[in-house]
Parts: structure tokens; C-alpha cells; sequence
């Protein structure tokens, strides 16, 4: 698909929208002249969208209660089987965001996608779509005010106030954070945040938030933060506030295979063994999520360094060996 078809798209969507365009602001947007969004609009009109013109105005509109142009006519427009499969597979994905504010949002962005398309294809890929299933536990619910909320926040950095529920605990407390990142893992929305109280980076679940509110504070990343440094050395998404270690673990013959599907992160590599065995090694400071990662694996791999994590894996397989016993 070629830039005209692109921008084509997009000022179809605009318009679809409700939006009443002027030509001089929407070249900005799209960063043509003038004279470009002009004849890319005579191609719209061309291709059967019912576009109006208002002179006095200056204004170009869809004209209400006619039939929408099927833009499956560009020459480009999901021209082969790659591009057909890649907007499947962007339909069914609308379910991961279940649960946001944004869900009924992109349900209608996706619809009014499929109405550009001949009916017949529409159907054929409706179809299609219930056929792709991205799978896992429920997607828990947040609040759309919380959701919101956040969303101006990483915007316009400004610190918030909240109250969450702990997870070692159960109580709710107050806390002042400043928002950096958002990352989803397993189908869960966490905030990676500036924590006022201990002054270090955390881990926040959405759907722990009772409550959250402006402040009207603005903050600035502190220094030597990095969102693709901290994604880069994290585990599953998980991180911690402490020194970043190099982890060697070493997968026993008869779990080999599961070493060579192992992923961690960005850092890691993974190296065969004469016998049999392999070692991945990576970066990372979340000890604490490899720790419950290894502990699963029955005894199937061995911790090779660093030492604190060794420590941490013999510590609760001896706590689960003597509840066992008792």
C-alpha cells in the first residue's frame, strides 16, 4: 500500500468519524500540502464516497444516511494474504483489551473498518475472526476512571494519588506515584511507577487500584530511567528496584527442550551441553520471578549463579519440604 493509499484510509476513517475536514489543518496532520489532501479527497469521492464540499466553510463532510464507499477498491487495500491475516488477527486481539475503557472504542473503530468492505468479504472475514481465539485466564476488569485517569497521566506526566490494595497483605494503603510505563503480562495491566514512599521504580497491578487522582503536580523521569532498558533486563515483565544480576541456569538433559523454548528477555543466550543439558543465561533484576519460575520446574533445573538466587530456590525448597513433612 502506497503513502496516497494510506492517507486515503485515514481520512476515510476521519470521516466515518463524523469528522468535518478543512483541508489546510488536515494537511498537518498528515504532513502533505494542501493541493495533496485535495486530490487524495477527489480519489475518495471517486471510489464511491459520498463527500460534500461546504464552500462558504471551506468544510468537506460525508453526507448523512448514504452508503460508505468499499475502500477494498484501492489497489493496495488488503491486496494480499498477509495483510487480509495481519487486520484477522487485529480484530480478534480487540478481546485482550476487555475490561478497559478503550474496549467499546476499538469495537467500533474495527466495525466501521469491516463496513468499508464489500458485504460479501465483510461476512466471509466476520467469520474468520471467530475462528482466532487469543487464549488465557479472564481479562480482569479496571475501573474506566482509573483507566482514564492514567492515561492523562502518561500524557501529561503528572503525579498521582493513589490507593491500592497490597498483595502480601490484602490492606489498602495510600500512595503517591508517578506513572512511567504500562506493560500488560498475562493478559494483566500493571503501571511501572516512581514510588514517592520508598523513592524506587515498582510494580503496580491495575486492578489493584481502589482509587486514583490527580495531584496536579507535574514530574519528570528521574534520571537514568529507561523504558526499553527496564523492558530490556525485566522477566516476564517483572522487575525490581535492585542491582541488575547475570543468571545462569542449567536445564537437565531430560528438560532440555524446555531450556531451548525458555524465554527471558532481550540478554539471554542459550548454549548446548555435551551431556545433553543446556544453559541459558540473561539479565535481570526480578530475582523473585525467577526464583517462582525455577521452583516450578520440580527440581528439573539448577541454579548455577548468582549466589542470591541460589539462596532464594534451596530457602523455599526446604520451606515446602517441611510443610510436606508437617
Amino acid at each position: 500500500m502506497n503513502n496516497q493509499e494510506k492517507r486515503i484510509l485515514r481520512l476515510d476513517a476521519m470521516l466515518r468519524d463524523h469528522e468535518h475536514l478543512v483541508a489546510n489543518v488536515v494537511c498537518s496532520r498528515l504532513g502533505v500540502d494542501e493541493r495533496t489532501i485535495r486530490r487524495d479527497l477527489m480519489q475518495l469521492r471517486k471510489l464511491g464516497a459520498p463527500l460534500r464540499y461546504e464552500r462558504s466553510r471551506r468544510m468537506w463532510y460525508y453526507e448523512p444516511g448514504r452508503p460508505l464507499p468499499h475502500l477494498q477498491k484501492l489497489p493496495g487495500f488488503l491486496a494480499t494474504t498477509t495483510d487480509r491475516f495481519a487486520l484477522l488477527l487485529s480484530l480478534a486481539a480487540i478481546e485482550e483489551f476487555r475490561g478497559t475503557s478503550i474496549h467499546a472504542r476499538l469495537q467500533g473503530m474495527y466495525q466501521r473498518m469491516l463496513e468499508a468492505l464489500p458485504p460479501e468479504n465483510a461476512t466471509r472475514y466476520s467469520k474468520v475472526i471467530k475462528k482466532i481465539r487469543f487464549a488465557g485466564p479472564p481479562v480482569p476488569p479496571i475501573k474506566p476512571d482509573i483507566w482514564t485517569m492514567l492515561i492523562n497521566a502518561l500524557e501529561e506526566p503528572e503525579t498521582l494519588r493513589m490507593e491500592y490494595i497490597t498483595g502480601r497483605t490484602g490492606k489498602c494503603k495510600q500512595r503517591e506515584i508517578d506513572p512511567y510505563l504500562v506493560i500488560v503480562r498475562h493478559r494483566d495491566w500493571f503501571i511501572v511507577a516512581h514510588d514517592h514512599e520508598s523513592g524506587e521504580v515498582r510494580t503496580f497491578l491495575l486492578r489493584r487500584i481502589v482509587s486514583l487522582e490527580g495531584t496536579e503536580k507535574p514530574f519528570k523521569v528521574a534520571r537514568g530511567f529507561s523504558a526499553d532498558a527496564y523492558l530490556a533486563t525485566s522477566f516476564d515483565g517483572d522487575q525490581s528496584t535492585g542491582p541488575i544480576h547475570h543468571v545462569k541456569l542449567r536445564f537437565l538433559p531430560e528438560a532440555a527442550q524446555y531450556g531451548r523454548e525458555f524465554v527471558s528477555n532481550a540478554t539471554q543466550a542459550i548454549t548446548e551441553q555435551p551431556d545433553g543439558s543446556v544453559i541459558v543465561e540473561f539479565d535481570t533484576g526480578a530475582l523473585y520471578a525467577v526464583q517462582r519460575e525455577v521452583l516450578g520446574w520440580g527440581g528439573l533445573v539448577q541454579v548455577i549463579a548468582p549466589a542470591e538466587l541460589q539462596q532464594l530456590v534451596t530457602v523455599a525448597t526446604s520451606r515446602r519440604l517441611r510443610s510436606r513433612e508437617d
